[in-house]
């Protein structure tokens, strides 16, 4: 349940980003890394898997969009191991992969703004439309 910043610090990355009128967003998947980064004044969290209720709440009141990257996840499953992803991480891929679904669901049925983005990298990133076919 990690947060990584501590709210000083997102709010200083925050109050400078919106100086220079860049939008900011933030890589988070706890629901207690979201809410802290939406409450600080972040424009998107990409990822989200792990939001809750609150976070939907806190997503509709700060306008803030959300970017699921499940296309990720589902390459993970069907290349991970022959991209090199260790076995023990393979395993969590599904959890993470299921827990997004039921986050896009939340969100969507929240009036959550959603957006586009996959994290794909390298050979993966052939697989970018694979994220409509999952949503």
């Amino acid at each position: 349940d990690s947060t990584q910043f501590a709210e000083d610090e997102l709010t200083a990355a925050v109050e400078e980003a919106n100086a220079a009128n860049i939008p900011i967003m933030a890589h988070a998947y706890t629901a207690r890394a979201i809410n802290r980064a939406l409450q600080c004044g972040v424009s998107s969290i990409e990822h989200g898997n792990l939001m809750d209720e609150s976070s939907v709440t806190l997503f509709r009141s700060t306008g803030a969009f959300y970017v699921p990257t499940l296309s990720t996840y589902k390459a993970l499953v069907e290349e991970g191991t022959q991209q090199g992803l260790p076995a023990d991480c393979y395993d969590k891929i599904f959890a993470v992969l299921d827990a997004g679904i039921r986050a896009l669901e939340m969100a969507h049925k929240g009036g959550v703004k959603i957006c586009f983005g996959t994290d794909l990298l390298g050979d993966m990133h052939r697989h970018q439309l694979m994220e409509f076919g999952i949503r």
